[in-house]
């Protein structure tokens, strides 16, 4: 018996969406924890329908952030900032003291980035709402040190961390 056209276009159909998804779920594990050479083409983020954005749940789960509630709704209101469903805020944290907060704008959820605080005051970040890495640099004992991360479910994934130079290149704009 001879298989219709129909039938073996939709086998042809079939074996080519199981196809693409073998290819993006090894993309997916090839990207891995970063590394120092991680580019940001290396973490594309997934487009997604965001629907409305999610906030957070200052009386529950969210509680240790509802000081910074002012500024977590202003940077939810922005929209994504970060691998398409994330808001990263900017927290001042008194003299020589910048951390970072990241809202997932899908759940409400919110995190401090493991980067940050005291004696921080030139941490820098550099990020892309359509990638899931984040490049960051900062003083530490006089000289410029730098780490790359993710956000992932369960915390992140860091690259280690490495000396780049003197403290002077942290402060250049587009040190990397």
């Amino acid at each position: 018996m001879q298989e219709s056209p129909l039938i073996r276009g939709f086998q042809l159909f079939a074996g080519a969406i199981a196809f693409e998804c073998i290819l993006a779920t090894l993309a997916h594990a090839a990207e891995g924890k970063p590394t120092l050479a991680s580019d940001f083409s290396d973490f594309v983020a997934v487009k997604i329908d965001l629907g409305p954005a999610r906030q957070p749940d200052f009386r529950g789960r969210d509680r240790a952030y509802a000081d910074y509630k002012t500024m977590i709704r202003q940077g939810i209101k922005a929209g994504p900032t970060f691998a398409r469903k994330y808001s990263l805020i900017e927290i001042g944290c008194g003299a020589g003291c910048r951390k970072w907060l990241a809202v997932d704008l899908t759940t409400g959820h919110v995190r401090w980035l493991p980067v940050g605080g005291i004696g921080n005051p030139d941490l820098g970040l550099t990020y892309y709402v359509d990638s899931r890495l984040i490049d960051a640099r900062w003083v530490d004992n006089g000289r410029c040190v730098r780490q790359k991360f993710t956000i992932t479910a369960g915390g992140f994934d860091r690259s280690e961390i490495d000396d780049i130079g003197a403290e002077d290149i942290c402060l250049e704009p587009d040190a990397k």
